[in-house]
């Protein structure tokens, strides 16, 4: 008798390997790309006992690149005491294809001094090609205010922040689709001064 079933295997993508493919994307304008899977698995199948299998899968996709995220507002809410943390970022989509965002969790450091967490708690839509601004109430996890307000007056090119922006995506591209992506940015506080 013949029968089918659904094989679900993870994979992880290192950027930080991906990351000259991604640039020559970019670089050259490339709009599609030819994605080549190799898997081989072992299963367990009655009567038949062990059994290897071994699959090249190959399609011309669009090219995926990388989405921007870039922090245009941090309020503190110092003065209004508010309990905690308005954030506003702008995601920018470089890609030919809409992207779904789901499940988004961001995340801002700034050393020792502070660290802030929020969730997003709607689908995000970016289409293509396009910019979509999201508004994020965050909490305050540790750190304090105050030394954060004082390193923003006196010591803002010493002092550095690292903040994360994660995601599961969905798109157009299905090679990405339910993939759980992250964007890293760096700098120091002179960089987002006009943001705070």
């Amino acid at each position: 008798s013949e029968d089918s079933t659904i094989i679900e295997v993870p994979m992880e993508i290192l950027a930080d390997q991906m990351e000259k493919v991604f640039y020559y994307f970019e670089e050259h304008q490339v709009d599609s790309a030819q994605y080549i899977l190799k898997v081989n698995f072992q299963v367990d199948v009655p009567i038949a006992g062990e059994t290897e299998f071994s699959m090249d899968i190959e399609r011309t996709l669009p090219a995926f690149r990388l989405m921007d995220v870039e922090l245009e507002n941090l309020d503190l809410n110092m003065l209004s005491g508010d309990e905690g943390v308005d954030i506003v970022v702008n995601i920018t989509n470089p890609n030919i294809y809409e992207i779904t965002m789901q499940d988004a969790t961001f995340y801002f450091l700034l050393e020792d001094e502070l660290e802030i967490s929020g969730e997003v708690e709607d689908y995000v839509r970016i289409p293509a090609g396009g910019t979509t601004e999201v508004e994020i109430h965050a909490r305050q996890e540790r750190g304090s205010l105050t030394q954060t307000a004082l390193s923003y007056l006196f010591d803002q090119e010493g002092t550095e922040f690292n903040y994360f922006f994660r995601y599961i995506m969905d798109s157009d591209n299905e090679m990405f689709n339910d993939a759980e992506m992250e964007l890293n940015v760096k700098g120091t506080l002179a960089d987002i001064s006009e943001a705070m």
